[in-house]
């Protein structure tokens, strides 16, 4: 009987302190929220991101086809494209680096303090999206990135051409003047000029010379054109170019998408320089000849005898040609 009272009393005492804990002591603990899955991500990251992923997409996809069609590889320069050529491309600049660049500035707005991350924001959307009217013409821009608005739009409307254009060169008088304020926020995430603010307002002036000039043939800029030479605050030295360079870490790898192709995917995933490219550069005399190409043997290999034809370049490959330049006397 006394042992059967003891467990009573303790299973009292257990009931007890149980209730005497407070519910928000219990309940806090019932909570759906990953912290290692945010939902909304920090500006800073979503600029790295935003400048690394269009880097690789523009070096790599864009820039073979633009590449190809002056004959310089020989990827594309057949114009066998399709509809869907382009899927993958645009799939993943629209619902990748595109969406977090609208959600880098929508952060950056919403913040009110922060003009230095909108005004880069804002300069990085005229970039691009001037790129993609400068590749495809007329795109979805006003209503993009809305699919999961309060009322999604999946269906977006392709804007005309000249109007992205326009709205780009107020994204940029709007960005020069954020890079006038001044701010407490210190720029992180930015790989291209480290958060120098006189380089991005330079990037930013000469980003609005370049679209003007490209427009003067439909529009009477010259007076703007002029006012942006006479201001002279333009990018006029290399420590000042918009240029990404590409990191060396190799897991991940985020190395430039051709060396991937080239090297670190074996040489069948790349396209080389086209041989009527190089031709011509050759027989032309063109200084940058030296600096596009190198000979990597000054052995000229006969394709006809078979020991020499095991050490030709991709010999062992149906899908690749080897041939040598022909060199008059």
């Amino acid at each position: 009987m006394k042992k059967l009272h003891r467990k009573a009393l303790a299973a009292f005492m257990s009931l007890i302190l149980l209730f005497s804990v407070s519910s928000c002591d219990i309940f806090d603990l019932d909570v759906n929220t990953d912290p290692n899955n945010p939902s909304q991500a920090a500006v800073d990251l979503l600029l790295a991101n935003v400048l690394s992923n269009m880097s690789s997409s523009l070096a790599g996809g864009f820039n073979g086809a633009s590449t190809g069609f002056m004959a310089q590889t020989t990827a594309n320069d057949d114009f066998n494209f399709s509809n869907a050529s382009w899927n993958g491309t645009w799939n993943f600049l629209y619902s990748g680096p595109l969406k977090d660049l609208n959600e880098l500035v929508a952060a950056a707005e919403a913040q009110g303090n922060n003009p230095r991350y909108l005004g880069i924001g804002q300069v990085l959307k005229a970039y691009y999206f001037s790129t993609m009217v400068d590749f495809f013409g007329d795109v979805p821009y006003t209503e993009a990135f809305k699919g999961d608005a309060e009322t999604p739009i999946k269906e977006p409307v392709y804007d005309d051409d000249a109007a992205v254009y326009a709205d780009c060169l107020s994204l940029l008088d709007q960005a020069i003047a954020n890079f006038a304020l001044t701010s407490t926020v210190a720029v992180r995430g930015d790989l291209i000029y480290n958060g120098n603010m006189t380089r991005w307002r330079k990037l930013a002036k000469t980003m609005k010379l370049r679209l003007l000039l490209q427009t003067r043939n439909v529009s009477d800029v010259a007076g703007q054109i002029q006012a942006l030479v006479t201001e002279g605050d333009l990018i006029t030295a290399a420590a000042d170019d918009f240029q990404y360079e590409f990191p060396t870490a190799v897991t991940p790898d985020f190395r430039h998408p051709w060396y991937q192709a080239a090297y670190a995917g074996g040489e069948a995933g790349f396209s080389y320089f086209g041989h009527q490219f190089m031709y011509e550069m050759l027989v032309n005399g063109d200084p940058r000849f030296p600096f596009y190409f190198h000979r990597q043997t000054t052995t000229v290999l006969n394709p006809d005898d078979p020991t020499d034809k095991q050490t030709i370049p991709c010999s062992q490959r149906t899908d690749c040609t080897y041939g040598y330049f022909v060199v008059e006397s």
